[in-house]
Order: C-alpha cells, then structure tokens, then sequence
C-alpha cells in the first residue's frame, strides 16, 4: 500500500507538492485565526502555613506540626502539590493547588482555614 503512494509520487510529483502547499496555507489561515492571549495569567494559588517556636526542635516541629498538616492538606481537592520545610524552630508547609481552583470561595477551604487556625491556637 505504502510503496504505491511512493511510486504514484514519483510517476506524477506535481500531486504530492501542491497537497504539501495546500496543508501549509491551510495551517496558516488556522494559526491566524487561533485566539491568543498576549499576558497569560501563569501565577498558581498558593497557600503557606508558617509555624514559629523557639522551644521546638527541629524533629518535634516534624512531627507534631508539619506532619499532620501535610496529611490534612493534602486530601484536600484541587491540590497539585503539598511540601514542607523544618528548621530549628520554624515549619513550614506549603500547598499549591491547580491554577483554576477556586479556593477563595469555596466553603472548603474556607473550613480548611478555620480548621488551621484552631489546630495551632
């Protein structure tokens, strides 16, 4: 099948380089025509929990701090990645949620933040 498109190219090689022709402006007219968007909005939601205490080390802040947050965190929807640092005396866990999330508004998160606010009060 392949070797007779090969050989009906080489009898009449006109055929494949006005089809190669016709393809290039035809995708040319499309990728005129494709909208776009000269600033895109690139920025992802991200949500930091910054936790201070001098008396802690840095394995007790692990593990009674940045530990279960992450578990906490990161069951909730519309999350792409959870992460977290400790130092001496500070974690910090982070959470990055996909870039159409919506969780300014969604009563979720609005939990979420009561939720943290409460565990480390």
């Amino acid at each position: 099948m392949i070797g007779g498109f090969i050989r009906a190219s080489f009898a009449r090689p006109l055929v494949p380089v006005l089809l190669l022709l016709a393809g290039t402006v035809l995708g040319g007219v499309w990728m005129r025509d494709l909208p776009r968007d000269v600033f895109p909005d690139v920025s992802v939601p991200i949500f930091n929990v910054i936790v201070q205490n001098a008396t802690m080390g840095t394995e007790e802040l692990e593990q009674a701090v940045a530990i279960p947050l992450e578990t906490a965190l990161s069951g909730l929807p519309e999350v792409r990645r959870v992460r977290s640092t400790t130092t001496q005396g500070v974690a910090q866990v982070t959470v990055e949620f996909e870039p159409d999330a919506a969780y300014a508004t969604s009563p979720i998160y609005l939990e979420l933040l009561a939720f943290v606010q409460d565990a480390l009060a």
